[in-house]
């Protein structure tokens, strides 16, 4: 058995194989990755759409929003029909 080992084309067709199953591990732990960050991304979303819902009611101000915004670390979102408070 050990003997087809010393084959060149066993250790070529082993090496891929080997190749093959580390490539197909790479994948599924990368695509698993990019799914856990999505969620992630969902839920930092989420609490902050609930704040501009407030701001928007008038529940908060717009200075309120903003530093809730600061806190949650979406300063760089644009929202819709946003309207800045003038001192």
């Amino acid at each position: 058995m050990l003997e087809i080992l010393n084959n060149p084309i066993a250790q070529l067709a082993l090496s891929v194989l080997f190749l093959s199953m580390m490539i197909a591990l790479g994948y599924a732990g990368v695509s698993s990755l990019r799914d856990w960050s999505r969620k992630s991304e969902n839920l930092t979303r989420e609490p902050l759409s609930n704040f501009e819902e407030m701001r928007r009611e008038g529940d908060i101000s717009e200075a309120e929003f903003r530093n809730i915004e600061a806190v949650l670390g979406r300063k760089g979102v644009q929202t819709s029909g946003r309207k800045e408070d003038k001192p």
